[in-house]
């Protein structure tokens, strides 16, 4: 992640679908399908991902959600023999199903899923999957790439948002006038901006709410210049870690990273001890890419001995110190490992087998992007992966069966 060319743009999730100031009317149901045979890769980057979208319901392991670029969303109940598409009918703003970022089942009641997507932020189901709406309000700006509950109360959502006026793209203009994060404290219905503070280009890839202390949250920043060739990390300008004490209504900037290092990309926590965390770092041209693991909080970070893309923390480790991480660097993961660490971050080993799919770990078209644990049995993994891949072991990643690819949907 040495140079950013682009980032945090906000940009049409569809190669040939329609452009421009398109929205959907009401709370965007009704319309256009979600599946339409205009919407096409733009490019091996955008090659139906399904980011960080892989999830399985902690209730019950046999029901599993991923949604899919251009493809569209959808549910098996049968631990990945069969799926279901969901979010048919969902009228999108450009008119194809959009990059997804990132979905949670509601911790205290899986029939409820959020999922947040490029250009229509965050859509909500309670039933299941059989209704969903748009509840990122008009006044919002359509894009969070996190998302997370209250431990206490997962009516209280906190979702990361970006400023980025002035942008060449009208539509990729944020109206935020205060903060880098959302708050609703009734499941979606109302939302506020919280005054966490701004600076021009600034957004956020990452939250971490206390699991300890519910009323502390970290909100993880980066902050971008126009440049001819894309965007680039603007190292003078920099706000570092905004941190609250009191649920959002006072901000202070944590400094506590290194200044060549304040701009994070990728986020992770423990599920066990969120006082554990670990963030892939962009850099400036020139400056060599490093990521880093906290066991804190955020009070002092550790410099990890590899550099990661992903990384899950094992829900089952009840220390907090066990974590699974892709290496997506051209060249370096010649072996074809998921990387394991077992002392929260700081050092890693190539550890287990990739799907067999994944010839270069490095390329977009099969590039690994979730890691899913199976709530009971901690030798069940999932991963999903661009390409609409989602595969899974029950030996601890020893061996690979491929539930999803783009020949297995649903007709």
């Amino acid at each position: 992640m040495a140079v950013l060319a682009v980032l945090l743009t906000g940009c049409s999730a569809s190669g040939t679908a329609p452009t421009g100031s398109w929205r959907p009317p009401g709370n965007g149901q009704g319309g256009q399908s979600a599946r339409v045979v205009s919407c096409l890769p733009r490019n091996d980057d955008s090659y139906y991902r399904t980011e960080r979208s892989l999830i399985v319901d902690p209730k019950n392991p046999m029901h599993l959600f991923v949604a899919v670029e251009y493809k569209g969303a959808y549910q098996s109940y049968d631990a990945g023999k069969t799926w279901q598409q969901t979010l048919v009918g969902f009228a999108w703003r450009n008119g194809c199903f959009p990059e997804p970022f990132k979905a949670m089942f509601a911790p205290h009641d899986p029939s409820v899923i959020y999922l947040s997507v490029n250009g229509d932020g965050i859509v909500k189901t309670t039933d299941g999957g059989k209704t969903w709406r748009k509840i990122f309000q008009e006044w919002m700006y359509t894009r969070s790439e996190d998302f997370q509950f209250d431990p206490a109360n997962d009516q209280i959502i906190y979702a990361a948002t970006e400023d980025v006026q002035g942008a060449p793209n009208p539509l990729d203009n944020s109206p935020v006038t205060k903060g880098l994060t959302y708050k609703t404290v009734d499941g979606g219905d109302t939302w506020i901006e919280l005054p966490t503070g701004l600076a021009a280009g600034a957004g956020s890839n990452g939250l971490v709410v206390s699991r300890d202390q519910p009323g502390h949250v970290l909100c993880f920043t980066l902050v971008v210049h126009f440049h001819p060739g894309g965007r680039q990390i603007d190292t003078s300008n920099q706000i570092g870690i905004l941190a609250t004490t009191d649920s959002g209504r006072t901000w202070v900037a944590e400094r506590t990273l290194p200044s060549a290092y304040e701009a994070t990309g990728f986020v992770a926590s423990s599920s066990k001890s969120t006082r554990h965390i670990f963030v892939t770092s962009f850099t400036a041209p020139g400056v060599p890419e490093q990521d880093f693991s906290t066991v804190d909080f955020a009070h002092s970070w550790r410099r990890s001995d590899t550099i990661l893309s992903y990384v899950a923390y094992d829900p089952h480790d009840d220390t907090g110190l066990h974590l699974l991480g892709i290496n997506s660097q051209p060249l370096v993961n010649t072996r074809r490992k998921i990387y394991q660490s077992n002392d929260g971050g700081l050092t890693w080993q190539a550890a287990i087998e990739m799907p067999n799919e994944v010839a270069d770990p490095s390329a977009h078209k099969t590039l690994i992007s979730t890691i899913v644990w199976d709530p009971l049995d901690s030798a069940t993994l999932y991963t999903s992966a661009a390409s609409a891949y989602v595969w899974k072991s029950t030996d601890s990643g020893r061996t690979w069966q491929t539930l999803l690819d783009l020949t297995k949907f649903p007709t």
